[in-house]
Parts: C-alpha cells; sequence; structure tokens
C-alpha cells in the first residue's frame, strides 16, 4: 500500500470517529437541562426537602410563557426571595428560616428570612422595588416613615419599608421574653432583588439597606461577626433553646449548617 493510500485512509478512519463516537455529556450542559442543581456547599448543610421542592417548582415556573399577570408577580416575589436564600446558602454558618408568622401581645408580623447564627439574628425583608426613591416631602432623610419616587411626572409615596422591618423587629424582640426568656441581638437588613433601584438621602439606625448584589457581602459580615452590632458570641445554649423553640412550634429552617452551633467554650 503506498503512502498516498495510508494518509487516505487514515482521513478515513478520523472522520469516522469524529461523526460515529459515543458523546460524553458536557456537565455545563447537564446543568441547564436539569434547572436546578444543588449547591456545592450543600455538604455541610441540611436542606429541608419543602425548601428544596421550592427551589424545583421556581426552576419548572421559569420555563412557562404562558404565565397569567398574577402568576408572574407570584414569579417575581419568588425570584426576590430565592435569590437573597441562595446568598445565604452560599454564606452558611447560620439556621435559615422564610416566611415566619409571628403573634405577640395581640400583635403580628411576617418575617421573610430570619437567620439565627453564632452572634445573633439576623431578620432580613426582601422587596421588589424598581426606580428612584428619596425620602417624602414632608420627612426627614433620617429615618423618614414615608418614601416618594417620581416616575413618568407621576409621584407615588409608600411607607418606609424601614419601618415595616423596625415594627417586625420589635415584636420579636419583645416576645423573646416568652419565647425562650432570653435576649438575642438582633438586626434587620432589608434588600432589594430588583437592581433597577436607586435610592437617595435615606439613613436609617440599625437597618442595613442593600440591593440583591452587594446582600451577601453584608450578610456574611454578620454571620462571621465582623460587623460590630455582632462582634459577641452568643451563648450556643440560647441558641440551642432558641432553635429547639422554633421546632416545637413546627417551624424548621429551610437549611442550616449544624456545625456552626457547636458548643465553642
Amino acid at each position: 500500500m503506498s503512502v498516498t493510500s495510508i494518509f487516505i485512509l487514515l482521513a478515513v478512519l478520523a472522520l469516522v470517529y469524529r461523526f460515529f463516537k459515543p458523546k460524553r455529556k458536557d456537565p455545563k450542559i447537564a446543568k441547564k437541562a436539569e434547572g436546578f442543581t444543588e449547591n456545592p456547599n450543600a455538604a455541610t448543610l441540611l436542606r429541608s426537602e419543602e425548601y428544596i421542592e421550592r427551589m424545583r417548582k421556581f426552576h419548572e415556573r421559569c420555563n412557562q410563557t404562558n404565565l397569567t399577570w398574577k402568576e408572574r408577580l407570584k414569579h417575581h416575589g419568588d425570584e426576590g426571595e430565592l435569590k437573597i436564600l441562595g446568598h445565604c446558602e452560599l454564606v452558611g454558618k447560620s439556621a435559615v428560616y422564610t416566611n415566619v408568622g409571628l403573634v405577640h401581645n395581640a400583635e403580628k408580623c411576617e418575617l421573610d428570612v430570619l437567620a439565627l447564627c453564632k452572634y445573633g439574628l439576623v431578620h432580613i425583608e426582601v422587596k421588589n422595588y424598581s426606580g428612584c426613591y428619596s425620602p417624602a416631602k414632608d420627612c426627614t432623610f433620617y429615618r423618614p416613615e414615608k418614601w416618594q419616587k417620581l416616575w413618568k411626572n407621576k409621584l407615588t409615596v409608600v411607607r418606609s419599608p424601614a419601618v415595616q422591618a423596625v415594627r417586625a423587629r420589635e415584636i420579636l424582640q419583645d416576645a423573646f421574653s416568652s419565647i425562650i426568656k432570653d435576649e438575642i441581638p438582633l438586626f434587620s437588613i432589608i434588600t432589594f432583588a430588583n437592581d433597577k433601584l436607586q435610592i437617595s438621602k435615606i439613613v436609617e439606625d440599625r437597618v442595613a439597606i442593600c440591593k440583591s448584589e452587594t446582600f451577601q457581602d453584608i450578610f456574611e459580615e454578620f454571620v462571621t461577626g465582623k460587623n460590630p452590632e455582632f462582634s459577641e458570641k452568643i451563648d450556643p445554649v440560647i441558641a440551642a433553646k432558641f432553635l429547639a423553640k422554633l421546632q416545637g412550634s413546627g417551624l424548621l429552617p429551610a437549611f442550616y449548617a449544624p456545625e456552626t452551633f457547636r458548643c465553642y467554650r
């Protein structure tokens, strides 16, 4: 067989191998097709089946195109909250609860996200505001009770979400005596899932306001004790009492890192 024939034969074999070789699954493509994948850090977390199912259902809805107006609103609400929960999950080092209903002394409120860490409780309110907000004309820039938004020459005034957050925090703080008969440091974060938001001339006290893109860094400061508001570790026995009390009320965390609450003394 001539050298030319050998080269032609090798070229033909290479083409046959290229088109008929078994196709190996690209892990990136597999992830995209599956829609929902487990967090790579989930080995250190205990995650509830309800939370995982909620994530799966959301990703299924992402592929639907015939959603009604109400379904789209719910979709955006879920998207914002699940985005924030995803950031909490990546940070870990806490027990994270969602949609916590609280009733105390005839007052009631709902906490979007509540995270217990070594240094205290972080109460998180998730909002989907868009546009540019500033204090209402009849309010000061420091802790304004109302915010205003100018959109298409129309002025809209809403109650400050910080007012809601502070009220929820105060109810929870007052309820500690009946829940565990101890005190736990408590701080609030208001985070906006919609990145098309601007806030100007608004100053709050003991309430951090941020967009979802910076939320993870702020949350990590709290759970690692880098924020001066949360610099002292709480007694792990108090943390255990709080976890047990919530579990006794039928409230289980979406996920938590059990190694965080081991006794450090």
